[in-house]
């Protein structure tokens, strides 16, 4: 958890010191806001990686199916791309499309997520025909 500290005081950091730049050197500003976000990302997947063990771990003691994992997976990669890109069209003064990318990203997650949910229901029709 230090490490995530340590991360938001050098993005707050690059903030203001960015912030500084743009006023002179923009190429230079966008250059270290740049590398800011590279090593946050980095700092991100170091993060993930024992998750990514654990979500392992389950599949096996659990004997879950591996494409119900991969869906969940997949609407999480889904969802961090949305909120990127949003961002990313809200800081280049187009918070509309930002909104409609963040309405994709659900559509998306839900199209996805069809298969989790009729086996859901064919459980739970199971479990209901049996009673």
């Amino acid at each position: 958890m230090e490490l995530f500290w340590k991360a938001a005081a050098a993005a707050l950091i690059t903030s203001v010191l960015t912030l500084m730049l743009s006023k002179q050197q923009k190429d230079f500003a966008q250059l270290v806001s740049m590398a800011a976000c590279a090593m946050g990302l980095g700092i991100l997947a170091g993060f993930l990686e024992p998750v990514m063990d654990l979500l392992r771990q389950l599949q096996e003691l659990g004997d879950l199916n591996e494409q119900m994992l991969i869906v969940l997976l997949k609407g999480v990669g889904i969802g961090l791309v949305a909120e990127i890109a949003s961002m990313a069209c809200a800081d280049a003064g187009n918070g509309s499309l930002g909104k409609v990318l963040q309405m994709l990203c659900s559509g998306a997650i839900l199209w996805l997520s069809v298969p989790v949910f009729q086996l859901l229901m064919n459980l739970v029709t199971q479990i209901l025909g049996e009673v």
